[in-house]
């Protein structure tokens, strides 16, 4: 199992949690008195301490009494959904509980939007694009209806999550909304990732020309392409491709990124043997860049046995582990034999904030930076 969105980590000997937004520490208390504003049929959300990890049955005591466990946090913390007619204190003590904490709408504010400090690409005529995370059984059409003063762009029904569209004034009190778990702004703009030099792959030790060779072609081998549209016809490609689900993609002569990037991945070698893709045998699935894409991914696995996906596109470097990547730890965990793979990006020597100085944590998206996925980093032909 993937660890939760935003629980990172905790110092020893301490009830600090450090959250995305934050570190805090939850007070030795327990608050089983909500307000009215925070209950949603029946129940409302809290954080949960412990000295130690309660056992499985523990567990289920407490879910029968009503407390339902959906993620956990370290150091020994639970997001936990309340019902309303809990009132057993004494039986979270014997159980080894020291804390019950509300959920305060600070801790549910991305860094990269605090302080009405925003980032360009999230901003547009005035108006900020969030993506709104909720909790794991809250309910997203009851939502939409309860607050439709909100301009919805879109919506993952899969992440239970959606992209409003709000003015920033209004960003602490969608924190406030009781079945919100965590706002982050939208992913920046995806940016095509190229380079000249030919990478050492060794995939000619695999896929051999002679006759006792292991051929490790990748006939069979289906795999969704993201990239910048429609790739053009080619005697490397033919009889090999299915663009059909590349919605509003165009042929224009500017999109050629695409077009280098299936060579790269399957092109057949029938032009120049020399330009021989990685996976010669293999049947490639054209998608546009939009990572919304990636929600398509449950239908293309299992019904057009798509098991590998790739995408050279950047989104902001060293972005952090985002709910993208986590969405993608999910499916790799429910598809075990899907593959997600990323460029690791052109900004190897960049400074990109990650604290020891350029040269590192500069890998460009957030989503290349998930715990299941393969982000592949450039050589030239001489290793550098």
């Amino acid at each position: 199992m993937c660890l939760p969105f935003f629980g990172l980590g905790q110092e020893n000997n301490t009830r600090h949690i450090l959250l995305k937004s934050g570190k805090i520490k939850l007070e030795t208390k327990f608050n089983i008195s909500p307000k009215s504003t925070e209950i949603v049929h029946g129940d409302y959300y809290r954080l949960i301490q412990f000295s130690e990890i309660p056992s499985e049955s523990q567990k289920n005591i407490l879910v029968e009494q009503g407390i339902q466990f959906l993620e956990y946090i370290p150091f020994n913390t639970y997001l936990v959904s309340v019902s309303t007619s809990f009132s057993n204190i004494e039986q979270l003590r014997v159980f080894g509980a020291i804390s019950l904490q509300s959920i305060l709408p600070k801790y549910k504010i991305d860094p990269k939007i605090q302080n009405k400090e925003y980032p360009e690409w999230a901003l547009k005529n005035g108006k900020l694009s969030i993506k709104v995370l909720l909790y794991k059984n809250a309910d997203l059409i009851n939502f939409h209806e309860r607050n439709n003063q909100y301009n919805v762009i879109s919506n993952n029904k899969i992440g239970n999550s959606l992209i409003l569209e709000i003015n920033p004034n209004d960003l602490i009190k969608v924190a406030t909304i009781n079945d919100v778990w965590y706002i982050e702004p939208i992913d920046p703009p995806s940016f095509p990732e190229n380079k000249t030099g030919r990478t050492l792959h060794r995939s000619n030790v695999i896929n051999t020309n002679y006759s006792s060779g292991r051929h490790y072609n990748g006939d069979g081998i289906n795999i969704m392409m993201q990239d910048d549209g429609l790739v053009g016809p080619h005697i490397d490609r033919q009889g090999r491709v299915d663009q059909s689900f590349c919605v509003g993609c165009s042929s224009s002569s500017n999109n050629d990124h695409g077009d280098h990037v299936s060579g790269t991945i399957m092109g057949a070698g029938n032009l120049d043997p020399l330009g021989r893709g990685m996976a010669d045998g293999a049947f490639l699935y054209v998608y546009s860049s939009s990572n919304n894409n990636y929600y398509d991914v449950p239908a293309i696995y299992q019904n057009n046995d798509v098991i590998i996906t790739s995408k050279s596109y950047s989104n902001g470097c060293n972005a952090g582990y985002t709910s993208l990547a986590r969405d993608l730890d999910e499916q790799i965990n429910l598809y075990p034999s899907l593959t997600h793979v990323f460029s690791a990006g052109n900004s190897g020597s960049s400074n990109c904030n990650y604290g020891a100085g350029s040269g590192w944590g500069n890998v460009t998206g957030g989503h290349k930076q998930a715990k299941n996925v393969i982000p592949v980093a450039n050589l030239t032909s001489t290793g550098a």
